[in-house]
Parts: C-alpha cells; sequence; structure tokens
C-alpha cells in the first residue's frame, strides 16, 4: 500500500501525521510513505485529484484508493488500512423518480456530483436505485439516501423504506421545507416529527449578510461535541431548515 501525503512544507498536520505513518512503515514491509508539497508537486497533486490546501493523504493499493481529508490520527489511517486490504467498497443508493438530487450533476446548486468524487475517494460507490422498478433495497446498499424529493414517495415505496430498517440497514434522508409532506409524516414511525415548517434565523451572528432569515450559517459552537462533526473554524450555510424533533418517549 503506498501511502501520499499531500500537506504544505512546515505543516504542523502533515508532520505529525508523517511520525504516524513513520512509524506504521517501520513495523510492516507492506507499506510506503511518501511526503509531498502540492504546490511543490502540481502535476502529482492534480493526478490524485488534491484540491484541499490544508492537507489530504491518499492511500493506494493497485486500483483501490482511499482519502482522508480532514482526520489525519490513527483511528483514520487503520481504518482506511483496513478498508483497502479487505478489497471491498461500500455501495450508497440515491433513489430516484422523485426529483431527487441528481448524482450525475457537478454544476448546478442542485448536483450531487461534487460529494459523490469525495464519496468515490473514501471507498464508497454510488449508484442510482429506483425502487419501483428494483421492488426493494438490493442488500449490497449499505446506506439508502432519499435525497431532497420534489414529491412524495408511493405507499408501497415507503413500506421498502420501512422494510429495510427493519432489516438493519441505514438512511440518509434530506427533505426540503414544503415538499414530501405525506412522506415527512411517515417518519413518525422512526420517531421523528418533521415539521411543516421553515426555521428563520434570528441571531444576526448566524444571519448571512445581504440574504434572507432563511439562510443559516453555524460554526463549531453550534453542535454538540461529536466525533463525525469537528468543525473547528470552518462554517456550515444552510438554506431552508425545517424542523425534526424525536417523538416523546423515543428519544
Amino acid at each position: 500500500i503506498e501511502v501520499l501525503a499531500f500537506f504544505p512544507t512546515g505543516s504542523p498536520e502533515g508532520e505529525d501525521f508523517m511520525v504516524l505513518a513513520g512509524n506504521a512503515e517501520a513495523a510492516s514491509d507492506k507499506l510506503s510513505v511518501r511526503m509531498l508539497d502540492p504546490v511543490r508537486e502540481p502535476m502529482e497533486a492534480q493526478q490524485h485529484g488534491i484540491t484541499s490546501s490544508w492537507g489530504t493523504v491518499v492511500l493506494r493499493k493497485g486500483e483501490e484508493t482511499r482519502k482522508l481529508e480532514s482526520s489525519f490520527g490513527e483511528e483514520s489511517l487503520v481504518n482506511a488500512l483496513v478498508q483497502l486490504v479487505a478489497g471491498k467498497k461500500h455501495t450508497v443508493c440515491f433513489t430516484t423518480g422523485h426529483q431527487e438530487l441528481d448524482i450525475e450533476d457537478s454544476y448546478s446548486p442542485g448536483g450531487m456530483g461534487l460529494a459523490i468524487e469525495k464519496m468515490q475517494g473514501q471507498n464508497y460507490s454510488a449508484e442510482a436505485l429506483s425502487l419501483v422498478k428494483e421492488g426493494g433495497v438490493p442488500e449490497d446498499c449499505a446506506i439508502l439516501v432519499i435525497g431532497g424529493p420534489q414529491y412524495d414517495l408511493l405507499a408501497a415505496e415507503q413500506e421498502m423504506v420501512a422494510a429495510h430498517v427493519a432489516g438493519g440497514g441505514d438512511v440518509l434522508i434530506l427533505l426540503d421545507p414544503a415538499f414530501a409532506n405525506a412522506f415527512a409524516l411517515d417518519l413518525e414511525r422512526y420517531g421523528m416529527l418533521v415539521g411543516d415548517d421553515i426555521i428563520l434565523e434570528q441571531n444576526p451572528k448566524y444571519q448571512m449578510a445581504g440574504a434572507d432569515a432563511s439562510y443559516i450559517l453555524l460554526d463549531g459552537e453550534s453542535f454538540a461535541p461529536h466525533p463525525l462533526i469537528q468543525l473547528s473554524n470552518a462554517m456550515v450555510l444552510l438554506q431552508g431548515v425545517r424542523s425534526v424533533r424525536a417523538v416523546p418517549g423515543k428519544e
């Protein structure tokens, strides 16, 4: 496995990662580690799709690759190595048929193409899925994504989703305000109350300059501590947010 660490020269994150990767390389003759500056090695950075100026680690085994773009600690490195050795990609299935976000569109605001490219570098593959044609969620779907449907899922499709969840499957649901409200009501069976509403930001600190109150800016202080959310100095911009609460007694 070749480990390519793209960090600016003198980067503390890069130096820390090289200590970690160097220890791993010393413990195994199956690893090869190289440190590269994306500014000084632009051709190699372009070849591997490096876009971050902060740091990116590419792990490569034959044609299989894995990228680390935000966390470079021991756990992230070990997980990436395990996935490469396993030689199996996880499939994320995106529903179609209700004007969901387009997984092949990398240019418009409603496209998921850029996100899909990032996922492919994280050992995932993406597939479009028509529940009606397929008759259910395939077993190889690690995650089912229902991304911004503009129309309600049919009652039969809702039962297919329920069967997937009952079988231990994972689902990520993105619902814009005022759309797919019948489907939103059906989510109560999973312990979620999705409001037929829109959240307006009243705190000037989290309002977007020059925009209306439907735009919400979030920083690291906006989230409860969680391993999946480590924003540090980053900001998240949301527009058109509806409320989601737990069904009382099912928190």
